[in-house]
């Protein structure tokens, strides 16, 4: 498998993490960062910074880069189980709204949300949601620097998938995944490998490093010195401070910290709002980010919300040998600095991994056009030979790092998404049966009309006159010789007429009609006088009918033998 590389755009720092897939491990090759400036235009200096990624990195077409901020929604929305094509055009309004409502074209992808134990059969879609100026402006900066990227992926999606890869899954529990960026928090709720909820949030370190300014009366970078090297938000009763510089940064610190923690807090109600999950409650919250590596904030965290909180270190599941000296130290010394652009490099190789994928209009049809024709053959062509070549590598690849844990609750979560597939199909099949039953209801009547007509016209004597057809539903005994039996209704074509004969003769009439029918129709009709009466008319006599004509007699003979025959088995 190629080299993936995944470009976590922060806004103190751009984080790269380049590698390669090996069966469940993924081997890391490189792992640096690129400062970004802390003073002026954030979107500006990001911008800038990523420039410089070419020097460091070289071309890497293909890359998938981090979306955060308030430039990018994610919201959710219940749909009742569809067709992909028809949740396609669902969502394509829904953003159309959000377009109108916001002024300028918006670029949306979007995936399903397994909630395990929901009480609705409604289907919930996590939509993200990005104003376009603003992804063009990243994409174009990256293309620029390394070559074409994939696409843009959300960073709490790509949180969760570095999880998936590199994180130990507690059983049954609810763990609460945050990322403390500079500007941003990604917030994952996960659990036993199945996303349940994310959120980005448009806040984060930075608020930080302005008290420490303000208190200190300093510039942004020189009070980021400050705070990384003072910072301690352990609770009071456990604090021990080794200067009283450090517990003045301490009380600088301690008012935009609860803001953090009360952030954490309501995205754990919406979660338990928006899931329909009651019993939700956090059983364990792991911290990653640069913001995660100020002194004394998990036991800040773990006295607001009563739960162990962690640091999340995606070491497990990884091979770093093949990484630089330099890199290699810088990466193990502080893993969770790393974990969105490790998700986001790991997004496109993981079959489990959650997906949603945004680029911009442009590039979105460019790439239509490419691959609409001899491109989808050699596309497919090209995917064979890579998936020969992977499964020859996996097969030279010996894996004894002890991990048949993980692989076993790996295939335990892919048969449970494959169940799930199935019943859902399973109901599509049902709905499909229901509207074909219905359907065949609807045109049974006008058939069995038109399929009389066809037969009267075909058999009926010159001096037999139809007067009247009728279409009735009788309700018949199944069994007639036993008048206790259950009765089902029958669809029945009555014909009214008369014969303008002696009585004698309109009964032979008749019954050579009967007989024409039903050879007319290989005796797959029942044919039926209901009644005959005999009238006088000037010169002749005149016999009036009503036949009874049962177009689906062979059809409810056939099905009947058949029961029979499987009862006779059984």
């Amino acid at each position: 498998m190629a080299q993936v590389v995944g470009i976590d755009l922060g806004a103190r720092a751009i984080k790269v993490v380049a590698g390669k897939s090996k069966g469940p491990i993924f081997e890391v090759h490189r792992a640096f960062s690129v400062p970004v400036a802390l003073d002026g235009d954030p979107e500006s200096n990001l911008l800038e910074a990523a420039s410089q990624l070419n020097s460091e990195l070289g071309k890497a077409p293909g890359a998938r880069y981090g979306l955060s901020g308030k430039e990018l929604i994610i919201r959710y929305t219940k749909v009742p189980p569809v067709p992909l094509w028809r949740l396609k055009l669902l969502m394509d309004f829904e953003v159309r709204e959000m377009a109108e409502q916001a002024g300028e074209p918006l670029a949306c992808d979007y995936n399903l949300v397994h909630i395990p134990g929901a009480e609705s059969d409604d289907e919930t879609v996590l939509v993200a949601v990005v104003k376009e100026p603003f992804l063009e402006a990243r994409h174009s900066a990256i293309t620029a620097a390394v070559g074409e990227p994939k696409a843009g992926t959300p960073a709490s999606l790509s949180l969760f998938n570095a999880y998936l890869q590199a994180g130990e899954l507690y059983e049954g529990e609810y763990v609460f995944l945050v990322d403390l960026g500079h500007r941003s928090v990604e917030i994952v709720l996960q659990r036993d490998g199945e996303l349940l909820f994310a959120r980005n949030m448009a806040t984060g370190g930075h608020l930080l490093t302005e008290a420490v300014g303000q208190a200190f009366n300093v510039g942004l970078d020189e009070a980021e010195r400050i705070k990384e090297q003072y910072g301690n938000v352990t609770p009071k009763g456990l604090a021990s401070y080794t200067s009283g510089q450090e517990e003045r940064v301490a009380n600088a610190l301690i008012g935009p910290v609860g803001q953090l923690a009360s952030i954490i807090q309501s995205s754990l109600a919406f979660a338990r709002a928006q899931t329909g999950l009651q019993d939700l409650n956090a059983s364990r919250i792991l911290v990653s980010g640069g913001g995660a590596n100020l002194r004394g904030l998990p036991d800040y965290l773990k006295s607001s919300f009563g739960c162990p909180v962690e640091r999340f270190e995606p070491e497990s599941g990884l091979d770093t040998s093949s990484l630089p000296a330099d890199e290699e130290a810088a990466f193990l010394g502080d893993p969770g600095r790393f974990a969105v652009a490790l998700g986001l490099a790991v997004s496109g190789t993981k079959e489990d991994a959650f997906l949603v994928d945004l680029v911009p209009e442009a590039v979105k049809k460019r790439r239509h056009m490419m691959t609409r024709t001899v491109f989808s053959w050699l596309a497919a062509a090209l995917a064979m030979v890579v998936l020969v070549l992977h499964y020859t590598d996996l097969s030279s690849e010996a894996d004894a790092t002890g991990k048949a844990l993980r692989d076993a609750r790996g295939l335990a979560s892919k048969a449970n998404r494959k169940r799930k597939q199935f019943e859902k199909f399973q109901t599509e099949i049902n709905r499909n049966n229901e509207e074909i039953e219905a359907l065949d209801d609807l045109s049974r009547p006008g058939w069995a009309l038109c399929r009389t007509l066809s037969l009267l016209q075909g058999s009926i004597p010159s001096e037999t006159w139809v007067e009247d057809i009728d279409l009735v539903r009788r309700a018949v005994a199944i069994d007639l010789d036993d008048p206790k039996s259950k009765k089902e209704v029958r669809i029945l074509v009555e014909v009214k007429g008369i014969v303008l004969s002696a009585k004698s003769k309109a009964e032979t009439a008749l019954g050579a009609l009967q007989r024409s029918i039903q050879k007319a129709s290989n005796n797959e009709v029942a044919v039926d006088l209901t009644s005959v009466s005999t009238r006088d008319v000037p010169g002749s006599k005149q016999v009036d009918f009503v036949m009874t004509i049962d177009v689906f007699h062979a059809e409810r003979e056939a099905r009947t033998r058949a029961e029979q025959i499987e009862e006779g088995g059984n």
